[in-house]
């Protein structure tokens, strides 16, 4: 069906944790024994599959429409080059370029060789997207941006085509969390905000340790990292807006204080 399963197998049976993908490759779950135990994100899905088993994300299903179809094949890839090729060309004649098993198309600088140098944007098949620097056909500079097809987001620096340095790690959900990485991996301390802001952690190799208050967090971001703290999650303000003026018109008539659309607060005098 398309679906890719990363596990540890003893006597021919799945055994402990492992991990799978659907076959668009846009959700991913934990797995038990082979079993399915709990739907994740799809970038905790590309660490875990670095950590336990060492290998990177898997490439496209083959259920994924190609990129080239038989009346362009002349100018597309055939199913043994998108396999064993890392660039190529699309019927469209944009260059194509695989990271991490996965293709996509580029718009950018090119050196003389081909190469991704310099500024530019790749967006992968499966829904993901960088947009940054390019050294010898790798992400690398001071603020790349990728974006996961689950809504997480990373924004920083990268070396060697991992994130590398220092990064803002925006999750869907609306947490943030800034952090030092290094070869593609949450390392030191950091801190990270809740979707509301008004919970902070301190982070230690990108997992909580000491809830601090929102001043002692902003102090940190900007004695550790020289970033201020981020600001308001649109998405929390929206529904604290909600929450506060589902109050009708009795509400409306004896309230002194409520919540604009714009997330500012409103006062009666």
């Amino acid at each position: 069906d398309g679906s890719v399963n990363y596990s540890t197998y003893i006597n021919g049976k799945a055994d402990g944790k492992g991990l799978c993908w659907s076959h668009d490759r846009k959700t991913a779950h934990e797995l038990v024994g082979g079993e399915k135990v709990e739907e994740i994100s799809l970038a905790l899905a590309e660490v875990r599959a670095r950590e336990m088993f060492d290998l990177p994300v898997p490439g496209p299903s083959a259920m994924v429409p190609k990129v080239a179809s038989s009346s362009s094949s002349s100018r597309g890839m055939g199913i043994l080059r998108r396999l064993f090729s890392s660039r190529g060309v699309g019927p469209d004649g944009s260059p194509m370029f695989k990271d991490n098993g996965i293709w996509g198309t580029y718009d950018g600088s090119l050196d003389a060789d081909g190469n991704r140098q310099g500024e530019g944007k790749m967006t992968h098949e499966g829904g993901s997207s960088y947009k940054g620097g390019f050294v010898n056909d790798r992400y690398q500079g001071d603020k790349g941006v990728y974006h996961w097809p689950d809504g997480d987001e990373y924004e920083g620096q990268w070396k060697d085509g991992e994130r590398h340095g220092i990064g803002i790690f925006r999750s869907a959900d609306g947490t943030v969390e800034y952090s030092k990485y290094e070869k593609g991996y949450s390392s030191g301390e950091g801190v990270m905000w809740s979707a509301d802001r008004k919970t902070v952690h301190k982070t230690k190799d990108g997992k909580k340790t000491t809830e601090v208050s929102p001043a002692v967090g902003e102090k940190f971001a900007r004695e550790m990292f020289d970033l201020a703290a981020p600001p308001p999650n649109e998405g929390s303000l929206a529904m604290a807006a909600q929450a506060m003026n589902k109050r009708g018109l009795l509400g409306s008539l004896f309230a002194t204080k409520k919540m604009g659309p714009d997330g500012k607060m409103l006062f009666k005098d």
